[in-house]
Order: C-alpha cells, then sequence, then structure tokens
C-alpha cells in the first residue's frame, strides 16, 4: 500500500540563475528531456510560469500600476514646475521689461528663465532623491512597511534598488520637465518694456 512514489522521484525542480533566460531553459530542457520515457513514464516540462500563471499574471498586472504611476508624477512634476516658472516670470516682469530695453532679446531671456527653472527641477531631484534612498534603505533593513501575508504571501513590502533605473528616471524627469517649460517660457516674448 505505499505505492510507487515511496521509491521513485515525481518530478525534479531546476532552478534558473536568469529569470530573463528562464523561456530558453524550458526549450533546452523540452528538447532533451521531455516525452522520453523512465520507468514506464513519459517526462514532461513545466515552467514556474505556467504553474503558478495567476501568480505571474497579478506581477505583471503591478507593472502596469507602476507604470501609471510614473506618468502621473511625471505630468504633476511638468504641471508644478511650470506654475513656478510662471511664477517666477510674473514675479520678474519689471526685470523682463528692463532686459528688453536693455536691448535683450525674447531667446536670451527665456535661457534665464529655463535656467532658472532647471535650477528648481535639480533641487527637486536631489531632495526627493535623497528621501527615496533613505526609505529603500531603511526598508531593507528594517522593513517598517509591512504586508498582510496571507493575501500576498509577504510579510513586508519588498525594496530593489537599481542605478540604472534609478539614473534613468531621473534623467527623463529632469529632460521632460525641462522640454514641457518651453511653452511657458513663451510667456516671456508677450511682455512688452513699457
Amino acid at each position: 500500500g505505499v505505492g510507487t512514489t515511496a521509491n521513485y522521484i515525481s518530478g525534479f525542480e531546476v532552478a534558473a540563475k536568469d529569470f530573463s533566460g528562464l523561456d530558453a531553459l524550458e526549450q533546452q530542457l523540452k528538447v532533451t528531456l521531455e516525452m522520453r520515457p523512465v520507468n514506464g513514464h513519459l517526462l514532461q516540462v513545466n515552467a514556474v510560469k505556467d504553474t503558478e500563471a495567476d501568480l505571474f499574471a497579478w506581477l505583471s498586472f503591478l507593472d502596469v500600476n507602476v507604470m501609471i504611476i510614473i506618468v502621473l508624477m511625471l505630468v504633476i512634476g511638468v504641471i508644478n514646475v511650470g506654475s513656478a516658472l510662471l511664477v517666477l516670470i510674473v514675479l520678474r516682469t519689471q526685470f523682463i521689461g528692463l532686459l528688453k530695453a536693455l536691448g535683450a532679446n525674447n531667446r536670451s531671456i527665456r535661457t534665464i528663465f529655463l535656467y532658472q527653472a532647471a535650477y528648481l527641477v535639480f533641487r527637486g531631484l536631489l531632495l526627493g532623491n535623497a528621501i527615496a534612498i533613505s526609505l529603500i534603505f531603511l526598508q531593507k533593513q528594517f522593513g517598517f512597511f509591512t504586508l498582510n501575508p496571507e493575501v500576498y504571501y509577504l510579510e513586508v513590502v519588498p525594496v530593489q534598488f537599481s542605478w540604472l533605473y534609478f539614473l534613468g528616471i531621473n534623467l527623463l524627469t529632469f529632460l521632460v520637465c525641462i522640454l514641457a517649460l518651453l511653452l511657458p517660457s513663451r510667456v516671456v516674448a508677450r511682455i512688452s518694456p513699457v
């Protein structure tokens, strides 16, 4: 009454070092092992993406949420920096009129305000990055942000830091904000020296 599972292995689990190469590893194992008779049984190869399809669907849904959040944060950043630039321009209308009366062209005045706005964006990025890196470090060390393990299968919120993503997001944010400021900076052209 013990059955054949007491004497035989019913399956092997192969761990991949690189998750991005999982499909290639699965194909290689299928070519090598699948449908080969061993002790009267045919071998099958199943990838974790197939056996845990619901979990991977949930994870891909989270990736979509992350992209939506990043786009919303960029839009909010553009709106805030644009309004800050407009406030700078409105507060400095006399300065702009004086520069125009002295012979400065609109392009050079716009450049001055774009430099000011770039400085504000850079300061905001420095402050935001300092806070973000601190929170990531604290979360990795102490796990302040917790999850319900019955729902999420994790006790704490996992965090991962990548310099490539970090620098990429900062560069993208800086460039998008500066490009978005080209439109509000055109207000300078409408201010007359009078």
